[in-house]
């Protein structure tokens, strides 16, 4: 998979579930909302720390596999500097492997 431009800022993003569709934005809100609910029942923990966590690991895991490994793609894909991607994956310990793509004309013969 390769690095793929966003779309323009005023452009929706569409999530189809099974009988509608709906911006991402209105998707996530739907999901927080259950998950703030879910919190004012009884969790100490402060909700938006918490939810950040929650977030922003997947986010990351995500667009490095997006790019592949490529740590300068995936703070593009982000929209972040390389560095504070970089910092990011070590407070996460988010283990990164870089998948190297072999083209067919690189490809060495096999031996008979």
């Amino acid at each position: 998979m390769a690095y793929r431009p966003s779309p323009t800022v005023g452009e929706p993003i569409r999530i189809s579930s099974q009988a509608q569709q709906m911006t991402l934005e209105d998707f996530v809100s739907s999901k927080l909302e259950e998950c703030v609910r879910a919190m004012n029942g009884g969790s100490s923990q402060s909700l938006y720390p918490t939810l950040m966590r929650a977030v922003e690991r997947p986010l990351i895991e995500l667009a490095l596999k997006e790019t592949n490994g490529n740590q300068s793609q995936a703070a593009q894909l982000l929209g972040m500097n390389r560095n504070t991607l970089r910092k990011k994956i070590e407070a996460f310990n988010i283990s990164v492997k870089r998948k190297r793509v072999v083209s067919q004309q690189t490809k060495r013969p096999s031996k008979p």
